[in-house]
Order: C-alpha cells, then structure tokens, then sequence
C-alpha cells in the first residue's frame, strides 16, 4: 500500500467524521436528554453553527475524491450547495430582520431563511453519504 492510499484513506474517512458530526450531535443530545428523564429535544440550528467543520470535512472529502479521481462532482456540488445555501439562510435573516429581531418570526420572509437552513442540512446530508460512498470505494481499491 502506497503513501498515496494511506493519505486518501484517511482523508475520506476525516471528511466524513467531520461532516456527519454536525448531523449526528444533535439526536445524540437529544436522545441524552431522554435518557436522563427529560423529553426528546432536538437543536435543529447546530448543524447551522457547526458550519466551520462542516466546511473542513467537506475540504478532505474534496481533496480526497480529487486524489482518488471519485466522486468528485459530487463532493464539489454538496459543499457548493451547502456555502451557497448557508448564506442564503444567514444573508435573508439579516435582510429582513430576522437576525436582530426587528421581525416576528411568523412572518412570511421567515419562510426563506428556512428554506436556506432546509438545503443546508440536505447539502450537508448529501456530502456526508458521498463520504461515506468515497470512503468504501477507497477502502476496496477503487481507487485511480
């Protein structure tokens, strides 16, 4: 085994650890809360807050499908959706007040900061499941 494989490997399997943490923190808070007797709470805005390591996991799973020469249209499209998609999110609260409260929530213009915050999570989820699928194609010589 080359160099080059160790480093693939580990970049793909960084990558994935990094982007699928920001998804899998909140239902295993959540299901610690139940747990201890409390109910099941979910914070659906930490994937959102998490972004930076979503971004360095999906870095390594950029750098690792080009390395590997797979998948990478997909790991480039689901970062680009996921930053494209965030700062919709953050760029429409900020616009129409909803980051300072100036707004009610239940106004309509709320509706576009969730949408924004939806394509993120499906973005993230999607870069997650490539990881996944580059890493098994890594790990089983798919690999150049």
């Amino acid at each position: 085994m080359g160099k080059r494989d160790v480093l693939v490997k580990i970049l793909a399997v960084a990558g994935t650890v990094l982007t699928a943490l920001p998804l899998l923190l909140p239902l295993i808070f959540g299901l610690m809360n139940v747990l201890s007797g409390g109910r099941f709470l979910v914070d659906f805005l930490m994937p959102a807050e998490l972004f930076l390591v979503v971004l360095a996991g999906g870095v390594l799973l950029v750098w690792a499908a080009v390395r590997a020469h797979r998948r990478i249209t997909w790991m480039t499209w689901s970062l680009s959706v996921a930053v494209c998609s965030l700062a919709l999110s953050v760029g429409a609260a900020m616009i129409n007040g909803q980051a300072t409260g100036e707004i009610d929530p239940q106004q309509a213009s709320w509706i576009v900061s969730l949408v924004g915050l939806g394509l993120y999570l499906l973005a993230v989820l999607a870069l997650a499941v490539g990881g996944v699928l580059l890493a098994r194609d890594v790990f089983r010589g798919g690999e150049g």
